[in-house]
């Protein structure tokens, strides 16, 4: 059921049971990384490249994961058997290969990039921005959540969500 109403007091369920407030810290960080989690899904709509949308698609099956590791970690009241892993650090390779790739492709930059150069670049450059804010909301948190994997995973997602838009942006040119 969708519609249970137990929101309508401003509280809200972190995994395991325990309700805060809807604008607990936690809550702003899930939220956070659900607008990037959408935004992604239209940089994968506007995007008819297959690899583009199964890296798109990787990293939205990544978000799901760190929503539930900010969701659900333990904060003293939950027990530790219940902790969540952070990330995967194969997550992180991976994701370092495809920044590495990419900026092997890239010309060095000389000016502003202007965002919406074509719906696509426009689309992975709106994703780069939700990154940023679910990462400095990420940021706002207490160790060990504020800290460690889901940060730098955050943070060099964007960059490859920039490197995306600006290699989108050259075939598009050419």
């Amino acid at each position: 059921m969708i519609t249970t109403r137990r929101g309508d007091s401003g509280k809200t369920d972190l995994l395991f049971g325990r309700r805060v407030a809807k604008t607990d810290l936690r809550i702003e960080a899930v939220g956070a990384c659900d607008e990037f989690m959408s935004a992604l899904g239209l940089a994968r709509a506007a995007s008819a490249n297959d690899a583009r949308q199964d890296a798109v698609k990787a990293i939205q099956k990544d978000l799901i994961m760190i929503m539930g590791a900010i969701a659900g970690a333990p904060d003293g009241d939950e027990a530790p058997h219940r902790k969540i892993p952070l990330l995967d650090p194969e997550r992180l390779t991976w994701l370092d290969a495809g920044v590495a790739a990419l900026e092997n492709d890239q010309p060095p930059v000389t000016d502003w990039v202007l965002p919406g150069a074509n719906p696509e670049s426009a689309a992975f450059d709106f994703s780069r921005t939700a990154a940023r804010r679910a990462e400095r909301a990420l940021l706002a948190l207490d160790p060990p959540i504020a800290g460690g994997p889901i940060a730098i995973y955050l943070n060099r997602v964007s960059d490859y969500l920039w490197l995306l838009a600006r290699a989108v942006e050259r075939e598009t040119a050419d």
